[in-house]
């Protein structure tokens, strides 16, 4: 059961590290020099204290911590802001998003469009941009999402295309991310940082997230009256702050996270554990320490960010040395390599590095008999005062699992969950480009089947019996084709295949034939009728096209009572 827990708890560390190394990619500032008139000068010098609201349980934006401090990226951007204009802040707690705007005071932190603030409040500019990401229960399907239940944060917009009837309202985002994991609800959306830090806080066990962008949220200050001067003074003192600065109050606050755990009734039995985990920390936090002191400036800033993903990592860590072509690993990465099916690991990975590019990072393949696995490299240059590369901090990150997961929820994706075939949007894309490869040296047809008084059925045998009947018909259709051949269940009782080359001659009559007498048998007494459509694919010809030419002979076999029609033609 540890061991379970242990992995889950590493996935989740994986995927905060992800977001706190990423999250210069979504600080909307662009550094400008902090000017103020003596207008605004005046206004500070005289103006009291200013009562901010924040809202609780959107960690690690902004949040009340356990010893009822008020904490978060929102607070300290906003301490920051009060040291560098002389500006005071004072903070205010609304527990739910519904008085986040009435509660009396100056300004709301962290307000978004996304919970559509009243006509009276004025946004600054933004300080802070997040992606979604898509939290989904394990034990939920993604590629029945209209079907499932939704997590909404009261006052907040629910995505397109959610019913209400579906929707599950709760008062902040720590709650919506909790009753996915709890399965009160089958999936929420959430912005990238407070699904990161809600994940290790709570330990999640039971949550998949997926990174799908159905909007960008934009957190910006709102002002509750029309004081055009302190929104002037709040805007200036954004534009001036530098991406530096705003991703070291991220990595500090986000790596600050509070665990609900015990860590008596953990240490006293994974003592052994814990400590071997502490040495490989205190080993990397002196060696960061070596390199700080040696270093300048950039090289001091670089290495704290260093130092505070190492805090919260238990990674494969290395020293890259461009100049000399050598690797120095940690005692993980050694450990790792030591085996003597990874003789090529280093090898590799030196190539890797030789070509690294910041904007894909690669990814390293280790085979193994026991499992193989798949690490992403992540590597930060370390520069000297003079702009030279004196070399560079790498970590490799197993992924193993989230791709292993990844392929499992592409492959829901695209079978129909009932016969195992494609489903109607898969076949459709499939067929859409063997249309785009098409040539008129190549033989390609389209076959059109329609289960016949498939209500019928139903209502006689009922929809149980009715499922196996498709279910049999599927089969009947893998049985009949090629595997390289498009087979797809594209609307109730409705299915079509996608031949590609078929040989000339009788080849072509010879499947109708058979795959028409092997569906005209019942199936445990259940008699089935079948009319199938076929016409052959035309140069030019696209999805709508081909389809509407074989529906037009499913029309005819049907019209006429047969079991079957085909029109082939030789031109559009």
């Amino acid at each position: 059961m540890f061991n379970n827990n242990y992995k889950n708890g590493m996935h989740m560390r994986r995927l905060l590290l992800f977001v706190l190394f990423t999250a210069q990619l979504l600080i909307n500032i662009s550094a400008k020099e902090l000017v103020l008139t003596q207008q605004e000068l005046d206004y500070i010098d005289s103006r009291s204290p200013i009562v901010a609201v924040i809202i609780d349980g959107a960690a690690p934006l902004m949040y009340v911590d356990s010893h009822g401090e008020v904490k978060g990226i929102s607070i300290e951007l906003a301490k920051h802001i009060a040291r560098k204009t002389g500006l005071e802040f004072t903070f205010v707690v609304a527990d739910r998003v519904e008085d986040f705007f009435a509660l009396g005071s100056d300004l709301a932190i962290g307000a978004t469009r996304a919970y559509s603030p009243p006509p009276y409040v004025t946004l600054s500019h933004p300080y802070l941009t997040s992606e979604t990401i898509l939290v989904v229960n394990r034990n939920a399907s993604p590629a029945r999402l209209e079907q499932s239940t939704f997590a909404q944060v009261r006052g907040g917009e629910p995505p397109l295309g959610v019913s209400e009837d579906h929707i599950r309202y709760y008062d902040s985002r720590e709650q919506t991310l909790l009753a996915v994991e709890k399965r009160e609800v089958d999936y929420t959306y959430s912005n990238a940082y407070s699904a990161a830090f809600y994940a290790l806080h709570h330990d999640f066990q039971n949550i998949v997230l997926i990174p799908r962008s159905i909007e960008t949220r934009d957190y910006s200050f709102g002002l509750f009256n029309d004081d055009e001067i302190l929104l002037s003074i709040l805007n200036k003192a954004i534009d001036s702050i530098e991406p530096e600065t705003m991703q070291t109050l991220i990595l500090q606050v986000s790596s600050q996270v509070e665990r609900n755990l015990t860590w008596g009734a953990v240490f006293n039995e994974y003592g052994t554990i814990i400590l071997t985990a502490t040495v490989i920390v205190l080993v990397t936090i002196l060696t960061s320490i070596f390199f700080t002191v040696r270093a300048n400036t950039k090289l001091n800033r670089q290495n704290s960010r260093y130092k505070a993903l190492s805090a919260i990592s238990n990674e494969y860590l290395f020293e890259y040395i461009p100049q000399k072509k050598k690797i120095i690993s940690s005692e993980l990465l050694h450990v790792l390599i030591d085996d003597e099916n990874h003789q090529q690991v280093i090898p590799n990975l030196l190539d890797l590095l030789e070509h690294y590019d910041p904007i894909h990072p690669p990814f390293l393949h280790i085979e193994s008999e026991a499992e193989d696995k798949i690490f992403r490299v992540v590597l930060l240059n370390i520069i000297d005062n003079k702009g030279r590369t004196q070399g560079a901090m790498g970590k490799l990150v197993d992924v193993s699992k989230e791709s292993r997961e990844k392929a499992q929820l592409l492959d829901q994706l695209q079978y129909d969950g009932l016969t195992s075939i494609y489903n109607a949007q898969t076949t459709k894309e499939l067929i859409s480009q063997r249309l785009s490869e098409h040539t008129s040296s190549t033989s390609d047809a389209l076959f059109v089947i329609d289960t016949n008084k498939f209500k019928e059925t139903n209502d006689t045998y009922g929809h149980l019996a009715g499922d196996k009947v498709l279910q049999y018909i599927a089969q009947g259709l893998q049985r009949t084709f090629r595997s390289d051949d498009i087979v797809g269940r594209i609307g109730g009782d409705e299915f079509c295949v996608y031949m590609q080359n078929y040989p000339l001659g009788d080849y072509l009559l010879e499947k109708i034939e058979y795959l028409s007498e092997y569906l005209s048998r019942p199936y445990n007494d259940i008699p089935i009728s079948v009319s199938i459509g076929v016409t052959n694919t035309l140069q030019g010809d696209t999805y709508e096209t081909l389809f509407q030419r074989a529906d037009d002979a499913l029309y005819e076999a049907k019209h006429a009572n047969k079991p079957y029609a085909i029109h082939l033609q030789t031109t559009l």
